[in-house]
């Protein structure tokens, strides 16, 4: 009889310890699945590339966009005392801005 009763018993507390461990397990996922944040998408960088190794041009940016509401043509100087060619275009009160190197009149966002 004893035995029988033995049996019972190292099956039943293995049973509970996984039933415990189930509702544990619910209980975490569950509680995860509650803090998801959904974040706005602001831009989509993909809109400014025609493929992986070229950007839009300074047309494109203003068919998508319109007119910038500011242009701004200055030059950024290196270390080696080179100055390097800019253009800004500036939208929506300065919240947006797009650089683009110019080289030899061609404009590349960077």
């Amino acid at each position: 009889m004893q035995k029988e009763n033995k049996g019972k018993i190292t099956g039943i507390i293995p049973g509970i310890a996984l039933i415990i461990g189930l509702i544990i397990l619910f209980s975490i996922v569950n509680s995860t699945t509650k803090n998801i944040v959904h974040i706005e998408e602001i831009l989509n960088v993909n809109d400014f590339y025609k493929n992986s190794m070229e950007t839009i041009s300074k047309e494109d940016l203003i068919s998508k966009y319109g007119q910038p509401e500011k242009t701004e043509n200055w030059n950024y100087t290196s270390s080696e005392n080179s100055a390097i060619p800019l253009e800004t275009l500036s939208y929506n009160n300065y919240t947006y801005e797009y650089i683009f190197l110019i080289i030899s009149n061609i404009h590349l966002l960077i």
